[in-house]
């Protein structure tokens, strides 16, 4: 009788560590879920917001062309390769389709305005623009370090690129 108790409370013992297990587990599952869904979300807005910005710009080609013409050289030449530059990079950090190198082109492209045509920093709202970019240039130098993250077209392109690697080795 005592040993069947034993065993009994030995049982029991092992029932609790796995639940409790299954419990950590399912908590450290649903907070990796949490993350990568903020990074997601995150990614798409940052993204979203290049490509918008171009898109309005695009709609209002001639008011946008009227606002830049005293601060580029040949703004009728050069804003429409910027805009779809724009276009395509936020699309591509939205997607997560090459989001390394269109997050590091994006940074290059914010610091490059924000030399050639600098916002009026005596101005509150010449400053509030210039803090804007350097927290998207942060932004977008986070999320070329770290890349676009498991839910993207890279991740899913990497994964393909590691299976057909596999395959061929069986072979």
């Amino acid at each position: 009788m005592g040993m069947t108790a034993t065993v009994e409370q030995l049982q029991h013992e092992r029932a609790s560590r796995e639940q409790a297990r299954a419990e950590a587990s399912f908590a450290r599952d649903k907070r990796q879920s949490w993350r990568l869904g903020l990074f997601t979300s995150g990614r798409v807005f940052l993204g979203l917001t290049f490509a918008g910005s171009a898109g309005s710009m695009l709609a209002d080609f001639g008011g946008t062309v009227a606002s830049l013409q005293e601060t580029l050289f040949d703004v009728h030449r050069l804003l429409p390769f910027a805009l779809v530059f724009q276009l395509a990079a936020g699309l591509c950090v939205a997607a997560g389709f090459y989001a390394r190198l269109a997050a590091a082109s994006l940074a290059a492209y914010l610091l490059a305005s924000l030399l050639v045509v600098p916002p009026d920093l005596s101005l509150d709202l010449g400053r509030a623009i210039a803090l804007a970019n350097l927290g998207l240039i942060g932004a977008l130098a986070m999320l070329a370090s770290h890349g676009a993250g498991r839910l993207s077209a890279d991740h899913a392109r990497e994964r393909r690129r590691k299976r057909r690697l596999n395959a061929a080795r069986r072979r």
